[in-house]
C-alpha cells in the first residue's frame, strides 16, 4: 500500500484543490475500494483472455492494407473497453519489465525495432503468463493504481509534466491515447494525403480536426504501412508528440491564434540536437546520446509550434551520398521502388516525407543531402545560402560545408518553414552574414503569374557526359521549354569556365575536428570522446568502417567557404560568369541518372550537387521535373547568387504551380477508412473562443 498511498499523496500535492472535480474524488474513492489482491488477479486474468479472443479475431479481418499489427491500445480502444487500457500500459511499464527480471531498455528497443508487434498471440501469451504469475506472487499489487485513461486525459490536459513527476509513463510504449471512438456512421479522419500547412491551418480554424488528430493521422500511416511495406524511413517516434499537440490545442483555444507552423508534424533527420531523444548521426556509438538542448533550427521550429514527431534514419555519419545505411536503422529504400535508393545521407527524411509520413522534413546538405533526396523522392528541397541558416546543434560532417534546410512536397511549404528557420544565432557567427538578408517573409515571392523579364542560365555542362541518361536529358529540356512558355528568357548555353579544374581538390575533410567539437559539446554524458574512441568502439557497419579510418588519418585545416583562397577563386568564376550572360540563376538537373538500386554502387550514379553550392555557400533548390518510364522521380536544380533565396522560390513555384509534377507515390496511398477505424479519436480539448 506505500505505492498507493505516495500516489496519493502526489496527486493531492500536485493537482489544486481548487481544479479536482467529482470524477477525480470517484476515481480516488474508487481506487481504494478495489485495491485489493484477489480483485487484481480475478480482473487481469479476465482481461487477458478477452484481449488474445480479439487479436485473434482481428488477425481473421483486418483489411490486407492495413497488415495485421495495429498498435494494441488502438484495437482494445475501438472496442470501447478503457480497462484493456490499463492492460497493455502495465505491459509496457518499467516496475514490470523490472519484476519480469527483463532489461527495460532492450525491451523498448525491441520493441520498436519490430514494429510494435505485441499483438502476435504466442508474444502476448508468453508475456500474459509471466504476469499473472507475478501478479499471484504479489509483485504487481500497486500496479493496479495506475490512472486509467479517462483520469489521465484530464490530467494531461491541465498538467503537461504531471505524469512524468508521479513516474508514470504510460508514453514510453508508444501507445496513442485516447478516449473517443469512432464509429462506423462518423465522417472519417481528417485526410493527410499530400495536405500542406496552408490546407492543415484551415482544418484547425474550420474546427475540423485539432493537433492531437493531426498528429495521429500521420502516426496510423506510419504504423498501418510498416506492417506491409519495408520502407524503414523512421528509427524512433517523439516521447512528447502528444503532450505537445494538446498544448497547441489549449493554446488556440484560447487564444484563436495560431502559430505560424501551428500543429505541423515535423519530420527530422537524426543529426539535429533533440532535448527529448537520442541524436545518433546514424552510429550506434550515439544510440543513448540525448543533447542537452536543441539544434537551433528544431528550436525554432517548436517555438513557430511545430511539432516534432519523428526522426528519421540517415546513412552512418552522414558519409554516403548514394545510400541511406546506418547501425542504428538499417537501409532505406526508396518509396518510389523499394528496390532502389532515395540517395544518401538525408533519404530517411526524403523518403518519409514523399510518404505522407509527416509534413516539413529537415534535412542536411554538405555535398548533395537535401537537393539529392528530394529530387530522387520527388520532393522540393532547398540547399540555404551558407550563413543564412544556423548549424548550431547539427552533428557535422565537414562543418565549413554543412548546411541545414526544408525537404517539403511544396515549395510553399519550404517558403514558411525557411521563414521559420532563417535568421541571426550568436552560435554561429556566420550567420552575422545572412542577418540583413532575410525578407519579411518568404512567401510573399510566390507568384504564379509567370516568369516575365527573368533571365535563366542553361548549364548542360552535366547533361553533355556520355554517362547520363538519355530520358533525363529529355525531361530537363522540356523543363526548359517549359520555363520559355512560362515568359522567362532562357540563356543557352551558360558555362562557367575552368568549373572541373577550380572543383578539383577543393573538399576540406574537417571530420576529425569537427566531430570531436562535436562531442565535447556534450559534456560529461558524451558517450565517446574521439573519432579514435568511435573505431574502438567497433559500432558501426562495414560500409563505414574504412571511411572512420580514412578520415581519421586526414584532418587538413581550411577557413569557412567564405575565407579559403579555392574557394573564394571558385565564387568569383562563377559570379563573373552570371554576371557576363545577365542572369540571376541557373539550372541542371539535380542528377543525370534515376535512383541506382541497393547494393549498385558501379552504375552511373550522375550526382550534379557536389561542385558549386556547396563550395560557393550560393542558395540551391531542387523542384520535381517529371518521371522517368519507370516511373522514377527526377529532379530540376535551379541556383542563384547568395541570399537570393527568394528568385529561386519564386521560379520553383511558377514552374511547379504550371507542371504539376509531384505525385504521391502508388505504393503509398490514402488509408483505407477501415483502418482509421480502428484507430481511436482524440477530441478537441479546447475548441477556439468565439
Amino acid at each position: 500500500m506505500a505505492d498507493l498511498d505516495k500516489l496519493l499523496k502526489s496527486l493531492e500535492k500536485l493537482l489544486d484543490k481548487s481544479e479536482r472535480n467529482e470524477a477525480l474524488d470517484e476515481y480516488v474513492e474508487r481506487l481504494i475500494n478495489k485495491y485489493k489482491h484477489d480483485f487484481f488477479i480475478e480482473s487481469l486474468r479476465k482481461r487477458v483472455d478477452i484481449v488474445m479472443k480479439r487479436v485473434r479475431d482481428a488477425r481473421k479481418t483486418f483489411h490486407p492494407v492495413t497488415g495485421i499489427t495495429p498498435l494494441v491500445s488502438s484495437m482494445l480502444h475501438s472496442y470501447g473497453d478503457r480497462e484493456l487500457y490499463l492492460t497493455m500500459v502495465i505491459f509496457t511499464s518499467k516496475d514490470v519489465t523490472s519484476a519480469m527480471g527483463i532489461d527495460h531498455e532492450q525491451y523498448l528497443l525491441r520493441y520498436d525495432n519490430e514494429d510494435h508487434r505485441l499483438l502476435f498471440p504466442d508474444e502476448f501469451e508468453k508475456r500474459s503468463s509471466i504476469l499473472l504469475e507475478k501478479a499471484e506472487e504479489g509483485v504487481l499489487d500497486d500496479l493496479y493504481g495506475t490512472p486509467p485513461y479517462e483520469i489521465l486525459h484530464q490530467i494531461i490536459g491541465r498538467h503537461g509534466e504531471l505524469l512524468d513527476r508521479l513516474g508514470i509513463q504510460p508514453f514510453d510504449s508508444k501507445i496513442y491515447n485516447g478516449v473517443q471512438i469512432w464509429k462506423p456512421a462518423d465522417p472519417p479522419p481528417f485526410e493527410v494525403l499530400e495536405v500542406n500547412i496552408g490546407e492543415i491551418h484551415e482544418a484547425l480554424r474550420s474546427g475540423k480536426t485539432t493537433c492531437a488528430e493531426i498528429v495521429i493521422a500521420y502516426l496510423t500511416r506510419l504504423e498501418g504501412f510498416k506492417a506491409i511495406i519495408t520502407l524503414n524511413s523512421i528509427i524512433m517516434v517523439s516521447p512528447n508528440w502528444y503532450v505537445r499537440a494538446v498544448e497547441l490545442d489549449k493554446e488556440y483555444g484560447e487564444t484563436g491564434v495560431l502559430r505560424p507552423l501551428h500543429g505541423i508534424p515535423v519530420i527530422l533527420k537524426d543529426n539535429f540536437d533533440t532535448f527529448d531523444m537520442a541524436t545518433t548521426a546514424g552510429s550506434a556509438a550515439l544510440s543513448n546520446s540525448v543533447p542537452p538542448d536543441d539544434a537551433y533550427q528544431v528550436k525554432a521550429l517548436r517555438d513557430a509550434g511545430a511539432i516534432i514527431i519523428a526522426k528519421s534514419n540517415m546513412d552512418e555519419w552522414a558519409f554516403s551520398t548514394y545510400q541511406t545505411v546506418s547501425s542504428v536503422g538499417g537501409t532505406t529504400s526508396n518509396p518510389y521502388d523499394l528496390e532502389r535508393v532515395p540517395a544518401g545521407s538525408s533519404g530517411g527524411t526524403a523518403a518519409a516525407i514523399a510518404a505522407n509520413f509527416g509534413v516539413i522534413g529537415l534535412g542536411t546538405d554538405t555535398g548533395n543531402s537535401i537537393r539529392g533526396q528530394s529530387s530522387h523522392c520527388c520532393l522540393v528541397g532547398l540547399r540555404p545560402t551558407i550563413g543564412l541558416s544556423s548549424r548550431d546543434g547539427i552533428i557535422p560532417l565537414y562543418s565549413r560545408n554543412d548546411v541545414g534546410g526544408p525537404m517539403c512536397r511544396t515549395v510553399e511549404d519550404v517558403a514558411r518553414v525557411m521563414d521559420v528557420i532563417a535568421g541571426y544565432d550568436p552560435a554561429d557567427p556566420l550567420t552575422k552574414r545572412g542577418a540583413d538578408n532575410k525578407p519579411e517573409s518568404y512567401t510573399q515571392f510566390l507568384d504564379a503569374k509567370g516568369l516575365n523579364e527573368t533571365r535563366i542560365g542553361v548549364l548542360r555542362h552535366y547533361t553533355e557526359k556520355p554517362t547520363t541518361d538519355p530520358e533525363i536529358n529529355s525531361l530537363f529540356n522540356n523543363a526548359i521549354n517549359d520555363l520559355k512558355t512560362l515568359g522567362a528568357t532562357i540563356i543557352d548555353q551558360f558555362t562557367i569556365p575552368d568549373l572541373d579544374k577550380l572543383t578539383e581538390n577543393i573538399w576540406c575533410r574537417t571530420f576529425k575536428t569537427d566531430i570531436e567539437g562535436y562531442l565535447k559539446s556534450l559534456g560529461e554524458n558524451a558517450p565517446v570522446r574521439t573519432l579514435q574512441q568511435i573505431l574502438q568502439e567497433k559500432k558501426y557497419t562495414e560500409l563505414t568502417e574504412s571511411k572512420l579510418r580514412s578520415l581519421l588519418a586526414e584532418d587538413r585545416k581550411c577557413g569557412e567557404v567564405y575565407e579559403d583562397p579555392s574557394n573564394m577563386r571558385l565564387i568569383d568564376s562563377v559570379l563573373t560568369a552570371m554576371k557576363k550572360a545577365d542572369i540571376e540563376t541557373f539550372i541542371f538537373p539535380t542528377w543525370s541518372n534515376p535512383p541506382r538500386k541497393h547494393g549498385d554502387l558501379s552504375s552511373p550514379a550522375g550526382d550534379n550537387s557536389q561542385q558549386i553550392a556547396p563550395h560557393t555557400g550560393m542558395p540551391a533548390i531542387t523542384v520535381p521535373m517529371g518521371f522517368t518510364s519507370q516511373g522514377l522521380p527526377t529532379g530540376l536544380q535551379i541556383v542563384g547568387e547568395h541570399f537570393h533565396e527568394p528568385h529561386l522560390l519564386k521560379i520553383a513555384y511558377v514552374y511547379e504551380q504550371a507542371t504539376k509534377h509531384r505525385m504521391s507515390p502508388e505504393l503509398f496511398p490514402e488509408l483505407p477508412f477501415s483502418l482509421y477505424s480502428n484507430f481511436h479519436r482524440i477530441p478537441a480539448v479546447h475548441q477556439p473562443n468565439e
